[in-house]
């Protein structure tokens, strides 16, 4: 494990937010106490605090932390970025711990800012020359091929972390299922309580599906960025591209990255009718897989398909759990009905296409249960795969091979 000493640590600072008039002076004595330079500027201006001619600049595309660029020309480095956590942090929605260690390693392969020091509620970067993307910019075919290339770069990354390189994807999602239902628990709400049963009884079926199906192969694994939508992609100044904020990065699969991003086409408006066609997400793995690897781009299409659904629960959730705890504006808990809805609507034509491709034989014909019987049309699946699949009656369900 590599160690992370070296970043200087500001433990007696926590900014408060942005919009609060202690904010800049908060800002500055952090700086001064991280960064040498702007110490030194300080004790040039006679320990005024050195406001004069700093300049703050919201940075705005986020929806968990909120970003300041500080200026000052006289120091060097002269621009760097202040990242605020938001408060959902006391229920750990993020792993800082795990970010931290992760960073810096991510930054001397290549990819995002450099780490400059740490404070209580937050972290200081450097500044990236360059401009984030828009959603409908991704889908540009130019762009679109060299986000494939870059993920391609992005997925040979090798991460030391605490958890190894063992996927963690899905207990990422069940943490926070967990502190949802001890929300509902402490709150008596019997609505969230059966919601949570309904929403891990989905999770169970995704994760069993992918391991059926040996989409969870070590080869599949790869450290993931897990949140690539149009806000964590810059354009640099000289044109090349950069991936950004790694907050919940680990290890996991490949497919969901992908998947995720392409969901992510649709922006935070969940406008779905803007995911790529087959002719674009064909041209997009074929960039990513390169010329040696093109044979499996019909495998990598399914499993793209099925961490689509992945991608939808792993937002719902995550926007469920942000909604009882965020101080951001941002109407979380609308965003995880888009993204739930997004998934039901899905679920049973991804299962059904699945079963088809993935050319399961014998006499028996699947039936995909409507969706008023909610999360049963995964054991359809199963039931193609010999599998006996406990429902949530306690009873269960042995299937034949279709």
């Amino acid at each position: 494990m590599e160690a992370c000493e070296a970043i200087p640590h500001v433990p007696n600072v926590k900014l408060p937010p942005f919009t609060d008039s202690k904010f800049e002076e908060g800002c500055l004595q952090l700086l001064r106490n991280a960064l040498p330079a702007w110490d030194e500027r300080t004790e040039e201006n006679g320990g005024n605090g050195g406001g004069t001619g700093v300049t703050f600049r919201p940075i705005t595309g986020g929806i968990t932390n909120a970003m300041v660029e500080v200026q000052d020309e006289t120091c060097r480095p002269s621009r760097v970025v202040v990242r605020r956590f938001g408060d959902d942090d006391e229920r750990e929605v993020v792993d800082r711990q795990q970010e931290k260690q992760a960073l810096p390693q991510i930054a001397r392969q290549g990819f995002g800012a450099q780490l400059l020091a740490t404070f209580a509620n937050g972290r200081v970067e450097s500044f990236l020359h360059g401009k984030t993307m828009e959603p409908a910019e991704m889908k540009e075919e130019p762009n679109r091929k060299a986000i494939a290339k870059l993920m391609r770069n992005f997925h040979r990354l090798k991460v030391d972390t605490d958890r190894g390189n063992q996927p963690a994807t899905f207990s990422t999602i069940r943490q926070w299922l967990r502190d949802l239902e001890d929300l509902a628990e402490e709150t008596e709400n019997q609505a969230m309580q059966q919601k949570m049963r309904c929403w891990k009884a989905e999770l169970d079926g995704l994760e069993r599906a992918v391991h059926d199906l040996g989409m969870d192969h070590p080869n599949n694994v790869v450290y993931c960025h897990h949140d690539l939508l149009a806000g964590n992609i810059m354009r640099m100044e000289d044109g090349n591209m950069q991936f950004i904020d790694f907050e919940y990065g680990s290890y996991g699969y490949r497919a969901f990255d992908i998947a995720n991003h392409f969901n992510e086409y649709a922006g935070f408006e969940c406008d779905y009718s803007r995911y790529p066609s087959q002719e674009e997400r064909y041209t997009f793995y074929q960039e990513y897989l390169g010329p040696e690897d093109q044979a499996n781009i019909d495998k990598l299409e399914r499993q793209v398909m099925l961490f689509r659904l992945v991608s939808h629960v792993f937002w719902g959730v995550w926007a469920k759990l942000q909604s009882t705890c965020s101080s951001i504006d941002f109407d979380f808990a609308n965003y995880a009905e888009l993204r739930w809805s997004a998934y039901f609507q899905l679920r049973d034509q991804t299962f059904q296409a699945l079963g088809r491709c993935c050319k399961l034989k014998g006499s028996e014909a699947v039936n995909f249960l409507p969706l008023s019987s909610t999360h049963l049309s995964i054991h359809g699946l199963c039931k193609c795969l010999h599998v006996a699949w406990k429902v949530p009656s306690g009873k269960f369900l042995h299937f034949a091979m279709q």
